[in-house]
């Protein structure tokens, strides 16, 4: 009796113990010939401060791309075909008014819509091809010479110019993806990831604080949890340089949904908000931009 009381004392407080959480390995698992949609949605407001009077616009895009795995070596570094299917660009500015543009049809405000028309047109069903690792890591982005030239006649916005660049390409994927740890991880493990990216201000340095957080349902799937953090320093080109610009604030963070089980990220939120701030004469001007971006990734094939 004192045996069973002894062995019965022993399951209990076995049983009461917590049980650890097996760590989780995050890896893509791309396999030839697979698709994907993707969908980018960004929004942005801006507004320019000077004195007391200030000005605000807004520039809303969403992109749609099909995504092609055209071939996966030893190594599961993947080489992927990218195309894009739709683009629709929603503009509210004080000189201009609403502007609205869609490769699938819908135009308003007259001649503005028809440049956009002529430059994005031959966008439509360009591809790109995307080298990325099993962490995620795009180890190139190669732009046909075709489709780089329909992007140098893309000159409505020198935001749109710089996304469709490989450099705004190469970000965007990183952003929108990430680059996975390098071992299998639990619960709030943080690693952090370092960008540098060419924009018209000069060089970007980001610092991205990944926290993963684990499994959550999301619409009704298991999908582990990133959530990301981003510091940045600004090294002006010249030409900013010279007009003393500078970064007053940024915030940026989000999170990243993957799926474990088929390799893949599922979607991401993106918020950033960048303040700077340029001397002119007497005058401050404070240029305020809130973005945020979403990115969906849906399998086409069975």
């Amino acid at each position: 009796m004192k045996f069973a009381a002894a062995t019965l004392t022993l399951l209990l407080f076995a049983t009461s113990l917590p049980i650890a959480e097996a760590a989780t390995l995050l890896r893509w698992k791309l396999r030839e010939g697979q698709g994907f949609q993707v969908q980018v949605v960004q929004n942005s407001k801006t507004e320019t401060t000077v004195n007391d009077r200030t000005v605000k616009m807004s520039l809303d895009m969403r992109m749609d791309m099909t995504w092609t795995v055209d071939s996966v070596d030893q190594m599961g570094v993947a080489t992927i075909s990218q195309k894009f299917t739709r683009m629709r660009i929603d503009m509210d500015t004080p000189s201009v008014g609403k502007v609205v543009f869609d490769t699938e049809g819908e135009n308003r405000a007259g001649e503005l819509t028809e440049g956009l028309a002529d430059a994005l047109g031959p966008l439509m069903n360009a591809k790109f091809s995307v080298q990325m690792t099993p962490r995620g890591e795009i180890v190139e982005v190669d732009i046909p010479q075709e489709t780089a030239a329909a992007i140098k006649k893309a000159t409505a916005t020198s935001k749109l110019r710089q996304l469709l660049s490989v450099e705004g390409m190469t970000q965007l994927l990183q952003q929108s993806l990430a680059k996975l740890p390098d071992k299998a991880i639990e619960p709030d493990h943080q690693w952090t990831v370092e960008t540098t990216t060419p924009s018209p201000l000069g060089l970007l340095k980001q610092t991205h604080k990944y926290t993963y957080r684990g499994a959550v349902q999301r619409k009704g799937a298991s999908l582990d949890k990133i959530d990301v953090v981003t510091d940045l320093t600004l090294e002006p080109s010249k030409e900013a340089a010279a007009k003393k610009l500078s970064v007053k604030s940024h915030q940026q963070s989000g999170s990243l949904f993957f799926d474990a089980d088929a390799g893949r990220f599922v979607a991401t939120d993106i918020q950033q908000t960048l303040v700077s701030e340029t001397p002119f004469r007497d005058l401050r001007i404070l240029v305020s931009v809130e973005t945020t971006s979403k990115t969906e990734l849906t399998p086409t094939d069975k």
